[in-house]
């Protein structure tokens, strides 16, 4: 969904709620416009209709606010699909690296410049074609101290001997840089399945 991504917040994480969009909003508010409007049918009071209507009101406001503002947790989950988009073949390393802080490091790269080396070497000798990312959570996020955790696992499609893809467990550290926003500045990743207790790479 495209947004007003040049808009960020400072409050605190407890009115997320208003400007993510949550399906159990949405469905909370339907139910009472459906009730409101049951009300009405029955007792064919004009003030349940209006009071319906202005519930629909508030759902178009609270539909409208998810899209005009991206929070910071919006911003860090799209930037790490963002990144795993950029491996998608044939892999665009800058699209990648434009979500990396310069201040970079990990134990397989000590630099940002380390990580694209890496990073084509792995490509190339893998044969990774896609990276999937499902089970995305943000944990602590902090403007204060500029700093954010992102958990998620990934399934790395390519040719690892007898496997087609390789699951692994990532732990991301984001650094706040404005005007860039959360760019990636620790990454640890750990194998699991067949790979469970692996270090990768």
């Amino acid at each position: 969904m495209a947004r007003n991504c040049g808009r960020r917040r400072g409050g605190e994480d407890m009115f997320d709620w208003l400007f993510e969009g949550h399906l159990s909003v949405y469905v909370l508010l339907a139910a009472a416009a459906a009730l409101l409007i049951v009300l009405g049918a029955r007792t064919r009071k004009r003030r349940w209709f209006t009071a319906a209507a202005g519930v629909v009101a508030l759902a178009g406001l609270y539909c409208l606010l998810d899209f005009a503002v991206e929070t910071d947790r919006e911003q860090i989950q799209r930037k790490v699909k963002a990144m795993a988009a950029g491996l998608k073949a044939p892999a665009n390393l800058d699209a990648v690296l434009e979500n990396v802080s310069d201040r970079f490091h990990c134990p397989f790269a000590d630099s940002k410049t380390a990580l694209r080396d890496k990073a084509r070497e792995q490509l190339k000798t893998w044969n990774i074609t896609e990276v999937r990312i499902s089970d995305l959570h943000c944990g602590e996020i902090s403007r204060e101290r500029k700093t954010a955790v992102a958990e998620f696992r990934a399934k790395v499609i390519g040719t690892f001997g007898a496997l087609e893809a390789a699951p692994i467990f990532c732990t991301a550290t984001f650094d706040y840089q404005p005007p860039q926003g959360w760019l990636l500045r620790e990454l640890e990743v750990r194998g699991e399945g067949p790979l469970q207790g692996i270090t990768v790479p």
